[in-house]
């Protein structure tokens, strides 16, 4: 079991600027690593070196009682000295992240360093005195930040100067108009190989470089190319021409007449339309179609929704009829 714990600890250290919001549930496994008994085992350094990564890249002030008390409980057992050092690694950068709030913790861990013979950590040292002189001065002060203020910094960055900076790549619109054409004959089953071919290739030209690296998976794990549908069209709407983004908008009238057209495809038209316009983006086909795909689908809220938007867009008595 040894192995298999030490790779999901390493895996645990790359993802750790992104464990914010899920350390309820990681930070308590983490402890009940560092067990005494255990301590010679081969889990407990690298369990150490998980908990400094992720004190050290958010926000984790909440669990700080936790985490020096579970940290001073072992500084008296007495373990090896590369472990007291990893513990020593730990209780820096809690000083680091915690500041001030950390003077707290500090008599209770000097005294048990004092206790038990444990001196000369000369970066636990240099950090007390830099603390007591506040001029301890953390890396990333946005991790002092709570995780609602980090966000809304970076939405306001966002918009202010641009999105992340991150290249767009190149698509290419040729291959991507082939794979939304239908044929004229399809079945059931034949829709449901249009859509995944549609979506992989969607993956595959889409301008994110972070949704082209989900290409891999997303060949060899169907479901994964359904969920990234949707980010993978707006990435790819938002580049493509305005005569491309006209033949797709025909292409789904088109289907959307079709008696034996899924009826989950449809649905996945109408989660992009909603998700479309909760970006604030125009839909990719009108308001008249959207609630034919609803009306297919009997999904009758969606449908009195977009009949009421066709209403106001055309003012034809036709869809009152409709909504009667």
């Amino acid at each position: 079991m040894r192995k298999p714990t030490i790779n999901a600890l390493h895996a645990l250290q790359v993802i750790s600027p992104s464990l914010e919001t899920f350390l309820f549930l990681v930070v308590p496994r983490l402890l009940s690593l560092l067990n005494p008994a255990a301590a010679l085992s081969s889990v407990v350094e690298p369990a150490l070196e998980c908990i400094s990564s992720i004190v050290a890249t958010v926000n984790s002030n909440s669990f700080a009682l936790r985490i020096v008390h579970k940290l001073d409980y072992l500084l008296q057992c007495q373990l090896p000295q590369q472990l007291q050092t990893a513990i020593v690694n730990v209780l820096c950068a809690l000083m680091e992240q915690l500041q001030g709030e950390f003077v707290l913790f500090m008599p209770t861990v000097s005294a048990t360093m004092t206790k038990f013979g444990i001196a000369n950590h000369e970066r636990y040292e240099q950090y007390s005195a830099l603390l007591y002189a506040n001029m301890l001065i953390p890396k990333d002060t946005s991790r002092t930040m709570p995780l609602s203020r980090r966000e809304s910094m970076q939405i306001e960055s966002d918009v202010n100067h641009g999105s992340s900076g991150m290249q767009k790549l190149e698509i290419n619109e040729d291959m991507l108009r082939q794979s939304w054409d239908v044929p004229q004959r399809m079945l059931k089953d034949d829709w449901n190989d249009w859509i995944y071919k549609f979506s992989t290739e969607l993956i595959r030209q889409s301008p994110s470089p972070a949704l082209r690296a989900c290409l891999g998976l997303a060949l060899k794990y169907p479901a994964l190319s359904s969920e990234l549908f949707n980010a993978a069209f707006i990435s790819c709407w938002n580049e493509i021409s305005a005569e491309h983004r006209q033949d797709i908008a025909n292409m789904f009238q088109e289907i959307a007449q079709l008696p034996e057209m899924s009826a989950d495809i449809l649905k996945s038209m109408l989660r992009l339309a909603d998700l479309m316009e909760r970006n604030q983006q125009p839909p990719f086909v009108s308001s008249k179609l959207l609630g034919e795909y609803a009306d297919r689908c009997y999904s009758l809220a969606k449908e009195l929704r977009y009949r009421e938007a066709e209403w106001v867009d055309n003012k034809d008595y036709d869809t009152i009829e409709k909504l009667i």
